[in-house]
């Protein structure tokens, strides 16, 4: 009987091992909302880490994070660390325009993790879209493809609060 039990678990054990070789360990989350107003009054706020604040769920979801921000909080270069229960990570504005949007390198674990990301604006009439993406990759075997299927679901529940944050604060001004 333990032997049958022992084999199982071996069986068991080896599917997984395959399935997360087979898995794929690059990832995509993309969300968008429609804001009633123009590029820039929506810039104001994601065009600034010190804003960022006002409108994401970070805090909320870890509210251990300690937030540092660099010597620029808005164009190209902009900066903000940060440290929580879940680790350190960094963002830096890479693009950075009033019309368009911002694109940014997101780096978690001193770069050991590093994910591109965007918050871009498409105008249409009074209203605009706004598409946050981000894209990336967990260069683990076996165990990356794994974590792809639980963070992409969460990243993306983030993001769909984070925009209605955003909307409902940039509406209601």
């Amino acid at each position: 009987m333990m032997k049958k039990i022992l084999i199982g678990l071996v069986v068991i054990i080896v599917i997984l091992v395959v399935v997360g070789f087979l898995l794929p360990t690059e990832y995509e989350v993309n969300r968008y909302i429609v804001i009633d107003a123009k590029p820039s009054k929506i810039h104001d706020l994601v065009g600034d880490l010190k804003r960022w604040e006002d409108w994401m769920t970070w805090k909320d979801e870890d509210p251990s994070i300690e937030i540092t921000f660099g010597k620029k909080t808005t164009g190209v270069g902009a900066r903000q660390t940060w440290t929580g229960k879940e680790g350190v990570g960094e963002i830096v504005f890479t693009s950075s325009d009033s019309k368009r949007g911002v694109e940014y390198d997101m780096s978690f674990e001193q770069g050991r993790y590093t994910s591109l990301g965007s918050i871009l604006y498409e105008e249409m009439g009074k209203s605009t879209r706004v598409t946050w993406t981000m894209k990336g990759d967990w260069p683990m075997p076996v165990v990356g493809g794994y974590m792809v299927l639980i963070f992409t679901p969460m990243i993306g529940k983030s993001f769909e609060e984070s925009l209605g944050n955003l909307k409902s604060r940039i509406e209601t001004k």
